[in-house]
């Protein structure tokens, strides 16, 4: 878990940052949690699953507080599951990224043209994403 609680001590007049607004891309609490559980197979090796789940505050994209200069708050899951043989030599894997399609932003950036309007330009999370690898392990005396 992360929390931080930021406030600007001294601002040049001429930024026109209001005193309470906040640091721009800073979320003010995030955290992640994972978990692992690994069964036992016998002569047939292992298998491990794990979840890992993390979650990112609103943030604003500037640092004048604007509704729309802001990124919605966030969750992320990933799952892993990967057996092993039993003399360690072979391992395969299947992984899962942004298991629940979340579709966040990483950035946003607004430009106003100066008559009234305004451009969005923003950045996307990655999209879901999955995994297979197999890997051979060769032990040389």
């Amino acid at each position: 878990y992360a929390y931080i609680d930021f406030e600007y001590v001294r601002l040049d007049p001429l930024t026109n940052v209001a005193p309470d607004s906040v640091t721009p891309y800073t979320p003010e609490s995030k955290w992640n949690i994972g978990a692992q559980y690994r069964f036992d197979l016998g002569k047939w090796g292992d298998l491990t699953y794990r979840a890992d789940v993390s979650w990112q505050d609103s943030i604003f994209t500037g640092a004048i507080n604007a509704i729309s200069a802001s990124i919605e708050d966030y969750y992320l899951v990933n799952a892993r599951a990967t057996w092993r043989s039993e003399d360690l030599k072979w391992q395969a894997s299947l992984e899962v990224t942004n298991l629940l399609h979340e579709y966040y932003y990483l950035t946003i950036f607004e430009l106003n043209d100066g008559t009234g309007n305004i451009f969005r330009n923003a950045q996307p999370g990655r999209p879901q994403e999955w995994a297979f690898t197999v890997k051979r392990v060769w032990y040389f005396d």
